[in-house]
């Protein structure tokens, strides 16, 4: 009996090494994915300052909010970073009482310049009554984000018919389902169901990382993350959370 307890505890060991080295290289290789975007927009901040600058321009005003600009997303890059460093080291940092309409109002906002810049809108609904959850509220903003980045690219990839993503917010019973939709070019039947694992993706220059990453850190919080074909055109992503 002793030695079946000692192989089973080996094999138990040998599965916490297999599941951490998958995640580690996981996170390894989502690492230049999700802090391109910061790193994007600081870079594009930075020059525009400069060419302001050089054609005499340049303003106190617009100055402190091209400054201002860098800075958030200076922030955003290393609230990335601590995330990602806290799941390498597959810490768990203590949850806390989170505000959904308020999450889902700071990533709106933190994505709205490049909104702008790709000449989509952003299209939210939230019921009035403010829902709270017990979560980590870097990483969710992290899955809101990736979604809605996704979002965007599918668009562009057909062409500007329908520009608009939207993001909603309802209850359900003891959960609150968070959806973020588009009108692109929706999600192809052959990998539906496998979508949200590694290396799994429709992008020539992508990884298949970032959806595996949001279902990781979803069901980390306890939730569920699925996604699903629209009638009228493209694809929406939705994942829940228990409320408290």
């Amino acid at each position: 009996m002793t030695k079946k307890i000692i192989e089973s505890e080996n094999k138990y060991i040998e599965f916490l090494h297999e599941d951490r080295s998958l995640r580690l290289g996981q996170l390894s290789a989502s690492l230049s994915h999700e802090l391109n975007q910061p790193l994007t927009a600081i870079l594009s901040n930075a020059q525009a300052g400069i060419n302001f600058v050089n054609s005499n321009e340049a303003t106190p005003e617009l100055l402190k909010e091209i400054f201002q600009k860098i800075v958030d997303n200076d922030k955003r890059g290393a609230s990335i970073l601590s995330s990602i460093r806290a799941m390498l080291k597959l810490e768990t940092r203590e949850k806390e009482k989170v505000n959904i309409n308020e999450l889902i109002l700071e990533v709106a906002a933190v994505y709205q310049n490049e909104a702008n810049r790709r000449e989509q809108t952003l299209s939210i609904s939230l019921p009035d009554e403010q829902v709270f959850v017990l979560a980590d509220r870097i990483q969710i903003q992290q899955v809101l984000l990736n979604l809605i980045f996704n979002a965007s690219q599918s668009m562009e990839k057909i062409g500007r018919r329908n520009n608009a993503i939207n993001i909603t917010q309802v209850i359900d019973d003891d959960n609150v389902i968070v959806s973020v939709r588009d009108y692109g070019q929706g999600i192809d039947e052959s990998i539906k169901d496998k979508l949200f694992k590694p290396f799994v993706t429709l992008k020539k220059e992508g990884m298949g990382i970032g959806l595996s990453i949001c279902r990781s850190i979803i069901e980390d919080q306890g939730g569920k993350i699925w996604a699903e074909n629209m009638p009228d055109g493209g694809a929406k992503f939705s994942f829940s959370i228990n409320t408290v």
